[in-house]
């Protein structure tokens, strides 16, 4: 087993649902690898699958990209729990841009924000996580005192989840970047934001 390398970047690459499975097995085995960057190599949902369930004993990495990945809901609910139920996970930085994940996988994930206590950035711009999966993350940030960083770009999330991420923003304070370009927040939306600024400071 190799135990010198720290950091893998095979972005761009073609390594497909195989590749993404044989990585998500051995990082089960591996306590070296710190950073895996896979964006844009076509695992899918399977290798998604198995990348999210390597987190449940994995506890030395720090970063993932599995961004432009079609790891879809089953591969974030997959990675949700797995982040959720490992106390000893050491993951600070987790990016899935562009990863086809809806509500359901969205919701995965706030539950993960619950219970786990060493992501610091997330980021999940151009998914389709919506105002549902949305408000679910904002009851997460009530309660969540590690994460510092949260992009929803383009997500659709209105201003239905505008108003929970206000509202959710009222009682964070750790937060310290919030990005929600592109997701077709109105008045009621910019009010309950506007508001919220008046209580985080």
């Amino acid at each position: 087993m190799n135990t010198s390398l720290t950091e893998l970047y095979l972005r761009w690459n073609d390594i497909g649902p195989q590749g993404g499975i044989a990585i998500g097995d051995a990082l089960q085995h591996n306590n070296t690898l710190t950073s895996l960057n896979l964006e844009r190599n076509y695992i899918g949902a399977s290798g998604g699958v198995a990348i999210g369930k390597s987190l449940e004993t994995n506890s030395s990495l720090i970063t993932l990209n599995l961004g432009c990945n079609e790891i879809g809901d089953d591969g974030a609910i997959a990675i949700g729990n797995s982040i959720r139920g490992n106390k000893k996970c050491a993951l600070v930085t987790l990016d899935l841009v562009h990863t086809k994940i809806g509500a359901q996988g969205g919701i995965a994930i706030a539950n993960a924000l619950k219970e786990n206590n060493s992501l610091v950035t997330l980021i999940l711009d151009g998914n389709d996580i919506g105002p549902g999966g949305t408000e679910r993350i904002a009851d997460a940030l009530k309660v969540n005192t590690t994460l510092q960083v949260l992009s929803l770009r383009n997500n659709r999330i209105g201003d239905e989840g505008a108003i929970a991420l206000g509202n959710a923003l009222q009682k964070n304070f750790t937060l310290q970047d919030l990005n929600l370009i592109g997701n077709s927040i109105g008045p009621q939306g910019g009010i309950a934001i506007g508001n919220a600024l008046k209580e985080n400071n």
